[in-house]
């Protein structure tokens, strides 16, 4: 049993069959043609080209056959009706067609024809004679030549060699030994192409011997290769990759159709092979590109003759499938076998036997070297030097000699062919593969990046930008690029001179294309992945390159997905502008929520306070800086400050900012603005949240230089340095009402200074005399869409609780009968504020008692001081009056707190102070008392009281009261207090004695 090899391509030259005395395997040995036809005429000509072919290779050619496929049943049925020719039931289709149709006289090769879209089930069979009659036609050549005698053999030579040879004695013993030699290397290859590998051994040793003594090194090196070959064969059964004949998936496949062949006989390929794989065969689709163009030059996979020699491991058979018209074309095969002997093959767990002339796995290393060194003697033998080179950097790799492969194919770079470019493209691609499987990724992008250049060179007449613009794709990972760029940024590995101009060259190759997208998305990954490595200049070139070619094709942040299934991942820029900062922003603080308080009900003096131990190992832990400690309202506008910086040195247009937000439905608001170079601007961005839950915000889009991007924190660069977390989470709480606050006094010029005063909505002024009574109405609007259910009013001061209840009385039950307020309804209710003071104005005196048992004391309450000096006189007996009451205190002040301000001026009552301060006083001069010196007048620092205090709301409704959030907001009051009464004139009496 012989295992059979056999390779279909679509071309073989004819100057390859000259050197088929060199190498046997380089011979054509078999021509298929395949066409199609509708027509006699055009039937005819199908014929015609099949026998041109035959012509074309008549000195190797074998044996040929033709598959012809003519019109359908529908088609036959209308040509037979029209000849009176009935059609045969089921498989007699193919009895139709040859009557209907017959092959021109002059065509001598068997033809099969089939009826258009015809499952074909007898095809493999028909393909298994064909092969198997060139097979027996090669045995009988090879025991025709080993009958022969070798003394009487002919000096075969290589196509360059026969102008050498010219006028030299050839019947001399160096001469005799070579054509000796020579012969002898033919029936090695013969054998081994006939699958008798380890026959082939001795005659492949015997030439190199024979060769090696007369120094004839071209012969020499053919003799070592295919040394080397038979060995390989031996030693790596598995060295290649079985398959059985694949049908095309678009054919249905007849379930009377014959089962496949067996493999151990027939091994059928439907693909070019590259020959000499470990373990898989790597097939080279030709739909493998980016189908951006209509061409489709890389089909042509074994035309060059690298492909058509790369098998020359083991020998073969050859048939062409050339592309004639009527798609004609050759096959390719190759033979190898175990000889009697050999009873093991892989796997099957029984111990190999090997001849023992069979050469040692690193003996086929030097072997194969010497066979190089000895080819690159030849200049005409360039292309066999460099199939020697790249069969033996295959043997290397399945050795695992890594550096021995490299040093091979490092050869084949310093190889001068002349080639076409779509050889010289070919031969780059092989490269390619064979640097990938050793692990020298580098090398192969460099491979693959010369293969792009040659597909698009000057001179190619057809240049494939398409086939260019896949090959530069491919060797992204040999440069340390990835299609993701935040994998870029995350690595930074590679070289950046060599990646910014691969991109650039990408993006280029794009362009030529016609596909806009595909260049500016280019564009937009080289500035986000190679900013840090561009110069001030290249920045800009690039970033108005990028604004160009956006203007033909705008960018936006989706996935391009190429016609052969590869993703383009979207490139954001990130940090164009750049961000420095970004706050998330409190809601005002009368719309801020806040947790409704619930008074603890005092359960006893016990306490219960256990010890929670893992209180203790919180120390250690870091600050989640991404968790936002207040809250965002339902429904509400909220605010997120951005800082961004333009590293440009012209004016950066950004449009349509928004935030971008994960979690809940949130509903961004857009932003525009201009950005001057290098100067640090402050954006808001605001927005609504839809929903109620947890929100992140991871960053906000931009568009600018014609790109839509996505900037999201986590991505930026340096982020870390900013003090930037990967996103921000914020709780969005159920949805509140809205109060508005409205009285019916007049508005302050300024806000309350007192505390807590940032949540202050509105406010109010009274002027009061001291123990006057005066009313305010308040009202309270409901300006949103949920009922206000809940409110609490409360007044607060520095005044005392007591004293503070009996100026402000606030009718609360009132306020709470009237509750809910509706959306857009109002409540009114009532505020009564008492001047609570004494109703006798002060007046400065000095220390003493005066008359009437009436006492000079400081202001004991603080509510008001007429200056630094002035003092208090107060009746021991008397007390606060109530309206216009009568006698009381001679006191300047009430309650209150010396560290209120108090106002110098008040608008409402400059005349009442006016009259105060130029009221005259009298003073009696009788007596010669201690006090007969005291000073008695108005100081002109006496200024009316001042009340500052705050009525503050808290207040909910809807589901944020379910919660338990309410809302703050407050009324600031300023109350001014007048006395009622002034001393203008008084006497001491004298005492009685």
């Amino acid at each position: 049993t012989r295992d059979i090899w056999v390779r279909y391509i679509r071309d073989h030259p004819v100057e390859n069959n000259d050197w088929g005395d060199f190498q046997t395997h380089r011979r054509l040995l078999g021509l298929i043609t395949v066409g199609k036809f509708e027509a006699q005429s055009e039937l005819n000509e199908l014929c015609r080209v099949h026998e041109s072919l035959k012509v074309k290779y008549t000195h190797t050619l074998f044996d040929s056959r033709c598959l012809l496929f003519g019109p359908g049943t529908d088609e036959l049925q209308k040509l037979n009706g029209a000849t009176g020719t009935a059609i045969a039931p089921d498989g007699g289709n193919k009895a139709t067609l040859d009557k209907c149709f017959q092959t021109p006289s002059n065509f001598k090769s068997r033809a099969f024809f089939y009826p258009e879209n015809d499952p074909c089930s007898n095809l493999e069979t028909k393909i298994s004679e064909f092969i198997t009659s060139i097979y027996y036609i090669l045995e009988l050549k090879r025991m025709e030549k080993t009958r022969e005698k070798l003394e009487k053999a002919p000096l075969l030579l290589a196509p360059f060699e026969k102008k050498d040879f010219v006028g030299l004695d050839l019947e001399s013993r160096n001469n005799k030994k070579r054509c000796i030699g020579r012969m002898t290397k033919h029936l090695g290859d013969l054998t081994l192409q006939a699958g008798l590998v380890a026959e082939s051994l001795n005659f492949f040793h015997a030439a190199s011997e024979t060769l090696r003594a007369i120094s004839d090194s071209l012969w020499l090196g053919a003799a070592n290769e295919g040394l080397c070959a038979a060995s390989a064969i031996l030693l790596y059964p598995n060295f290649r990759y079985t398959m059985s004949i694949q049908r095309n998936s678009s054919l249905q496949e007849n379930s009377s159709s014959p089962q496949k062949f067996n493999l151990a006989r027939n091994q059928l390929y439907t693909g070019s092979y590259n020959g000499g794989d470990s373990s898989t065969l790597k097939h080279k689709k030709s739909d493998m590109v980016i189908n951006l163009s209509s061409s489709d030059t890389a089909t042509v996979l074994g035309a060059d003759k690298t492909s058509a020699s790369s098998n020359s491991s083991a020998s073969s058979i050859s048939s062409s499938l050339s592309s004639g018209s009527g798609g004609s074309g050759t096959a390719s095969g190759s033979s190898s076998s175990d000889s009697g002997t050999l009873v093991n093959r892989a796997g099957t767990g029984v111990a190999t036997k090997f001849p023992s002339n069979i050469l040692q796995p690193d003996e086929i290393t030097v072997r194969y070297r010497d066979a190089i060194i000895n080819y690159s003697k030849y200049r005409n033998a360039g292309i066999i030097e460099t199939e020697a080179a790249l069969k033996a950097a295959r043997i290397c790799i399945e050795q695992g000699k890594n550096l021995d492969v490299a040093m091979f194919l490092q050869n084949v770079l310093y190889i001068n062919l002349n080639m076409t470019e779509q050889q010289r493209v070919r031969r780059f691609e092989v490269l390619t593969d064979l640097y990938q499987k050793i692990g020298y990724n580098r090398k192969a992008a460099f491979c693959q990046r010369l293969a792009a250049w040659r597909h698009v060179a000057q001179s190619n007449s057809n240049p494939d930008w398409g086939q260019s613009y896949r090959l530069m794709l491919e060797s992204f990972s040999g440069h340390k690029l990835s299609l993701e760029p935040n994998e870029v940024l995350e690595n930074n590995m590679g070289w950046p001179v060599l990646q910014i101009d691969l991109l650039q060259q990408l993006v280029g190759t794009a362009r030529r294309l016609g596909q806009s997208a595909l260049a500016t998305r280019h564009m937009t990954f080289l500035l986000q992945t190679m900013w840090k490595n561009l110069t001030a200049q290249e920045q800009r070139e690039m970033a108005l390159q990028l604004q160009n070619l956006s203007a033909q094709c705008e960018g936006a942040p989706v996935p391009l997905v190429l016609e052969n299934g590869i993703v383009i991942p979207p490139a954001n820029l990130t940090d164009l502008p750049h961000c420095t900062q970004l706050l998330v922003k409190d809601l005002a603080p009368h719309l801020k929520p806040v947790k409704i308080v619930v008074t603890k009900v005092d359960s006893g003096p016990f306490l219960f306070t256990p010890i929670h131990f893992s209180s203790l190992d919180r120390r250690g832990v870091e600050k989640d800086d991404s968790k936002i400690a207040f809250n965002w309202v339902q429904h509400d506008v909220c605010e997120v400050s951005v800082s961004l910086m333009n590293p440009l040195p012209f004016e950066l247009q950004v449009t349509d900012m928004r935030l971008l937000t994960t979690g809940v439905v949130f509903e961004a608001f857009p932003q525009t603005v201009t950005l001057q170079p290098n100067v640090s601007t402050n954006v808001s961005l605001h927005g609504t949240s839809i929903e109620c839950g947890e929100l992140e915000i991871q960053g906000y889009s931009t568009h600018t230089l014609g790109v839509k991007s996505n900037c999201r924190l986590k991505h930026m660069l340096h982020r870390k340095d900013r003090h930037l977390p990967p996103c921000y989470k914020v709780k969005v709480i159920p949805a509140l009402p809205k109060l508005e606050t409205k009285t019916s006094l007049p508005q302050t010029a300024t806000f309350s200074g007192m505390p807590n005063a940032d949540f202050v909505t509105t406010s109010a002024s009274i002027t009061l005399y001291n123990g006057e009574r005066g009313e305010c109405t308040i009202t309270l609007t409901n300006t949103s869409n949920i009922p206000i259910e809940y409110v609490d009013a409360t007044f607060h001061s520095t005044l005392e609780a007591s004293l503070q209840n009996r100026i402000f009385q606030l009718a609360s039950d009132e306020l709470h009968r009237k509750l809910p307020i509706q959306p857009n309804e109002s409540i009114d209710f009532k505020l009564v504020i008492f001047g609570e003071a004494d109703f006798l104005g002060a007046l400065t005196a000095g220390p003493g008692q005066i008359a009437g048992g009436y006492s000079l004391s400081h202001n004991p309450d603080g509510m008001n001081s007429a200056g630094p000096q002035s003092l208090t006189v107060s009746h021991g007996g008397g007390g606060p009056l109530g309206g216009g009451g009568g006698g009381g205190m001679l006191s300047g002040g009430g309650s209150g707190n010396p560290s209120i301000p108090s106002r110098i001026s008040s608008p409402t009552n400059t005349h009442r102070r006016n009259e105060l301060l130029t009221s005259s006083f009298r003073s009696s001069h009788s007596g010669h008392s201690s006090l007969a010196t005291l000073s008695v007048g108005i100081s002109t620092g006496h200024v009316p009281r001042q009340l500052d205090a705050q009525l503050r709301f808290k207040y909910s409704g809807g589901e944020g009261l379910q919660e338990g959030f309410c809302r703050q907001c407050a009324i600031s009051f300023n109350v001014e207090l007048l006395p009622s009464a002034q001393i203008t004139n008084w006497d001491v009496l004298s005492a009685e004695m």
